[in-house]
């Protein structure tokens, strides 16, 4: 129905502005509780996934700071507690580790890190019967590559990540899953390992114990 009221809007592309899972209780409240949860990340880049497989040119996540917005109910401050930190932290009555970043922003961050604007989306076969799903893009400069997979059941999954055409490369490895998040100083999301030389031509095993997520992807953490 994007041409229904628009001739040309089947061409146009189409950006999610508050991208956000809410449920009952976010809605009364304003407020995703859940944030502070680890689930939160898994589902949040599931969203992602799906979105960028049924075409979406993007996607802007609700939202970065708690204190951003009040007229919500958290707090003294009434803010609307949907961010990746709280910067009112240790003021007016929040508690001061509110600052501290929030397990979602492990996924999101690698999101906009490795699936940047100008990436191209790879057609990607179906994981049949499953709470399995993967996206994949090429990256601008045309030659690298970046995959996610996620897995939101409990039950293990072993899935191949095979791209014909391609060979070998090197691939950094992000994982996200309870207890297995690597990060540096600052909580920042660093890999966990490098398969310094993939065969993507014959295929990559990607294990997920889990519940969780797999960044996989071609572009160099140092760059």
């Amino acid at each position: 129905m994007s041409h229904a009221y628009d001739p040309k809007g089947a061409s146009k592309p189409f950006f999610m502005g508050e991208a956000g899972i809410g449920g009952d209780a976010a809605q009364s409240t304003d407020n995703q509780i859940q944030r502070y949860d680890f689930s939160y990340g898994v589902w949040m880049a599931d969203y992602a996934i799906q979105s960028i497989n049924a075409g979406q040119a993007g996607l802007i996540a609700w939202d970065m700071d708690d204190a951003m917005h009040t007229y919500g109910s958290y707090g003294a401050a009434g803010l609307k507690g949907w961010g990746f930190w709280n910067s009112l932290a240790g003021c007016k009555g929040y508690p001061g580790d509110d600052f501290k970043l929030r397990p979602w922003f492990y996924t999101w961050s690698l999101l906009c890190r490795l699936f940047p604007s100008g990436s191209q989306t790879l057609m990607v076969k179906n994981i049949d019967g499953s709470a399995c799903r993967v996206a994949g893009v090429r990256l601008p400069d045309g030659k690298g590559f970046s995959f996610t997979v996620v897995n939101e059941s409990t039950t293990p999954r072993n899935i191949t990540l095979q791209v014909p055409g391609v060979g070998q490369a090197a691939l950094y490895e992000y994982r996200y899953f309870a207890g297995e998040q690597a990060v540096d100083k600052d909580g920042f999301p660093v890999t966990s390992t490098t398969h310094q030389n993939a065969d993507l031509e014959s295929g990559l095993n990607v294990q997920l114990p889990g519940e969780g997520v797999v960044f996989l992807t071609t572009r160099n953490p140092t760059n």
